[in-house]
């Protein structure tokens, strides 16, 4: 341990790398928990996934588990509108992130002030504005963003508000964001017209504008919500008239609002909003179509859910076909090619079935490959987390250190466990390999930049993580000098 440490992170370093705090922080039985209650409430079973819930905190009353069950909890009580344990939920989940460092806690002040503002809860600006400075710390830009754009649209004040909207705006228009940005649009987008609306010749209105012509499918999800203020319409209509042409469910839309139809009838309906194919493959493994996401009981058998997570792994490549009979079916001789068949049907008929419109198919078989329709905007958290990686070297070995740590940051948010965990074919356990190689060695360097910088809770914080994905580890690796060149 450095010498230069304080006396009373020393205490908490000794505390946080013992075996036994280590063992409290993720276990096997925590995580198939946290897994299942997710499921559960995704799929719209409150009652079940508050049950699993409460039975991870049953075992685990503390660690970064503990933390997510209480943040659980809290959004099955507001959805449920039995709202008296809300605020105690809260408290207790950011009482245990406060445990983990920085990075997490700002992560879990930002959900908490998500809940509390769906909620009504008049402790949200607060709690923004206090989100807002732990992400700026954690160097999350976009989140960040987010947070400033939620404070303003809760009429909430922040030091210099003018000069955070504008920073805010400015984030999220920088292209170094955009697969970040692409990952949120939704959540960003109410708040971000709100500014636009409200300054309609700035530059949140210009990005606004933008926005509707790159995010059709997102749009019309929200004209369809209650998340949409009506007044809102007409700048997103404004934006489709200046565009002359727009995706044909967002035409129809606005011709069938009386006020809007006959504007919107002389906008020409162009091609069918993209539907955005959104996957996870850290931690639990996750499709989302759209809004909607893929319940782990939609797939017909879990080998046709292991050949889409396959697909997918390809990075946007082609597969051949014999080389997917070899992985899935090396035994099955001319059944082999049915097998395939029948398996390709059923995915496409699984992801199809979130989509409320029609539109081209998500997987495609050409001659002998098959593949993810390379048309649809797809953003894959594994992808994401190996850019960030190789964009981090780059900076690192350029001595732009302050960009590789926030490329190496955006690795450590992007990593939230194992790569498929609970697939053990050979393909999978080398991705799973070569991930966690990269994302220990993004630790590294991150926790030797922080004692660089005198940060050492997040110093702390990063060495622990990394303990907790090498535990046969001797000793935290850090002053590795890679962080002084």
């Amino acid at each position: 341990m450095p010498a230069d440490f304080p006396d009373e992170l020393k205490a908490a370093y000794q505390e946080s790398f013992s075996s036994q705090a280590l063992a409290a922080n993720a276990t096997p039985h925590g995580a198939g928990l946290l897994n299942l209650a997710r499921t559960l409430e995704q799929t719209g079973d409150y009652d079940g996934a508050a049950r699993a819930y409460e039975e991870l905190l049953a075992h685990l009353s503390h660690g970064l588990e503990a933390m997510q069950a209480w943040l659980g909890l809290a959004r099955l009580t507001l959805a449920g509108g039995h709202r008296d344990a809300l605020e105690q939920q809260l408290r207790n989940a950011l009482a245990q992130a406060a445990k983990l460092g920085p990075l997490r806690l700002a992560l879990a002040e930002l959900e908490a002030a998500e809940i509390s503002a769906r909620a009504s809860h008049p402790a949200a600006p607060r709690l923004f504005a206090r989100a807002a400075h732990s992400l700026g710390l954690a160097h999350l830009s976009v989140s960040q963003a987010r947070a400033w754009l939620r404070l303003h649209g809760l009429g909430g004040e922040a030091p210099a508000p003018e000069l955070a909207r504008a920073r805010a705006v400015s984030i999220l228009a920088d292209p170094m964001h955009l697969s970040e940005v692409f990952e949120q649009v939704s959540g960003l987008f109410p708040d971000l017209l709100l500014l636009a609306w409200k300054e309609p010749q700035g530059q949140a209105a210009r990005l606004a504008r933008r926005w509707v012509q790159d995010y059709p499918q997102e749009i019309l999800d929200l004209l369809r919500s209650a998340r949409m203020r009506p007044e809102f319409s007409e700048l997103v209509l404004s934006s489709l008239e200046e565009q002359g042409t727009a995706a044909g469910e967002l035409v129809q839309f606005f011709r069938a609002t009386p006020e809007f139809a006959e504007r919107a009838a002389r906008i020409s309906e162009g091609a069918p909003a993209p539907m955005v194919l959104k996957i996870y493959s850290l931690g639990i493994s996750q499709v989302q179509v759209g809004e909607e996401w893929i319940s782990d009981g939609s797939w017909k058998t879990q080998k046709v859910k292991s050949v889409f997570f396959y697909l997918a792994a390809q990075d946007g490549r082609a597969v051949v076909v014999d080389n997917l009979l070899e992985e899935f079916w090396p035994e099955s001789g001319e059944a082999a090619r049915a097998n395939l068949n029948t398996a390709a049907s059923s995915i496409r008929r699984t992801l199809r079935s979130a989509r409320e419109v029609a539109g081209p198919d998500l997987i495609l078989r050409v001659r002998e490959s098959i593949c993810i329709n390379p048309d649809c905007p797809r953003w894959h958290d594994v992808e994401e987390l190996e850019k960030a990686y190789q964009a981090g070297c780059r900076a690192w070995e350029d001595g732009q250190l302050n960009v590789g740590v926030l490329q190496f940051t955006r690795v450590a948010q992007l990593y939230r466990g194992p790569y498929l965990e609970g697939i053990y074919m050979d393909w999978a356990l080398r991705r799973r390999t070569s991930i966690e190689r990269i994302v220990g060695e993004a630790l590294e360097r991150l926790a030797d930049s922080c004692l660089d910088q005198k940060s050492f809770k997040e110093a702390l914080e990063y060495s622990q993580r990394l303990l907790e994905l090498r535990p046969d580890t001797q000793g935290v690796p850090l002053r590795t000098g890679r962080a002084s060149r």
